[in-house]
Parts: structure tokens; C-alpha cells; sequence
């Protein structure tokens, strides 16, 4: 018996009203410890957050072959300059660098060949309509395993204006402002 995922709320577990066992409600908490273990995160898009607001995300999954698996296991990646798009009804991440393999001399693969994304057919046909919509896009946030599987967390976004990053900086200040002057009312009481 799992414990679903609606029950997860900032890694603050609940146990559901039907679980009455205690060992039911450890083994789910073991199941969930496990799911958050094994995704390791390779690479991620430093300025994504900065540049963008993001509409909706999206897990894809990547057809690679295992000298650029191998490579990715040890780190040596790169989302930064890449962007997805989607030809002849398939989505496509291009410009993504993914170091070559040092151990796999002649059958070595090319760092920044396009490689195809793995997204339902129903979510492709939805990303082709949102992105025809001018000032959409299709960021990488990051590449992760997920269970030994390579995945893209894929973004639908819309770049920023430069106001828009002047608004967000001057909320971070603010935040920061009270934060300082709640820390400071409570050091003088």
C-alpha cells in the first residue's frame, strides 16, 4: 500500500484517514524517502528564473545513447544555451551540451547534436498550440534521474521584460527589508 502524493505537502507527511497501522504509514514514508533519493539532479539552468516566467512545466524524457548517459552520470552538462522546439510533431532539444565520454574513444557522440524529448503525443499537441502564441517558449530548467531514467524538466515560458525584473528585485529588497527589521525588533525585546 503507497501513500499518494497529495498527501505530501513541503515534505511534511500526513497520514491519510484510513491508515491506522503505524507500520503502514513508516513503510509509505520509507517509499516517498526513496523516490526523493534517487532523483539526482545533473544540470540546471542557472538563469532561467531570472529571465522567464514560467506557465507550465513538464517532465520529458530523453533519447540518449550510453556514452552521453555515462557522461551525464558524472556531471559534465550543460542546459544554459539550449531551447526545445517542436518539428514534425516532435519535440527536439537542441544545443544542450553534453561533454563526450573520455572512455569511449571512436563511438563518442557529438556534444551538442539535437536530441529527440520523449512527451506524450496529447502534450505535444499542446505545447504546438501554445507556442505558435508570440513571446512563448520552451526552456530546459533541468536534467535529472528519475528510477536510472535520464529526464528534462521542461518549461512553457514567456521571457521577461526589463521592468518586470526591476518589480522583482525591489520585491526581494522589501522582503528582505522586513525580514531584517522583524529580526532586529526581536533581538531588542
Amino acid at each position: 500500500m503507497h501513500l499518494p502524493l497529495s498527501y505530501i505537502n513541503d515534505f511534511t507527511i500526513t497520514a491519510p484517514p484510513e491508515k491506522t497501522r503505524k507500520t503502514d504509514v513508516l513503510m509509505d514514508i520509507w517509499t516517498i524517502w526513496n523516490y526523493i533519493r534517487y532523483m539526482k539532479t545533473v544540470c540546471s539552468h542557472p538563469t532561467a528564473h531570472r529571465d522567464y516566467t514560467f506557465e507550465e512545466k513538464y517532465e520529458a524524457g530523453l533519447v540518449l545513447r550510453g556514452s552521453e548517459v555515462k557522461s551525464l552520470r558524472s556531471g559534465n552538462a550543460s542546459v544554459k544555451e539550449s531551447f526545445a522546439l517542436i518539428r514534425e510533431n516532435e519535440a527536439r532539444l537542441v544545443n544542450c551540451y553534453i561533454a563526450p565520454y573520455e572512455a569511449a574513444n571512436i563511438l563518442n557522440h557529438e556534444p551538442t547534436r539535437e536530441r529527440k524529448l520523449l512527451l506524450n503525443g496529447y502534450e505535444i499537441k499542446k505545447l504546438i498550440g501554445k507556442t505558435r502564441i508570440r513571446g512563448y517558449t520552451l526552456v530546459p530548467l533541468r536534467i535529472y534521474f528519475k528510477n536510472g531514467f535520464a529526464k528534462l524538466e521542461l518549461a512553457l515560458a514567456k521571457g521577461k521584460k526589463t521592468r518586470d525584473r526591476r518589480e522583482d528585485i525591489k520585491r526581494r529588497e522589501a522582503d528582505r527589508e522586513m525580514r531584517r527589521a522583524v529580526k532586529r525588533s526581536l533581538k531588542r525585546s
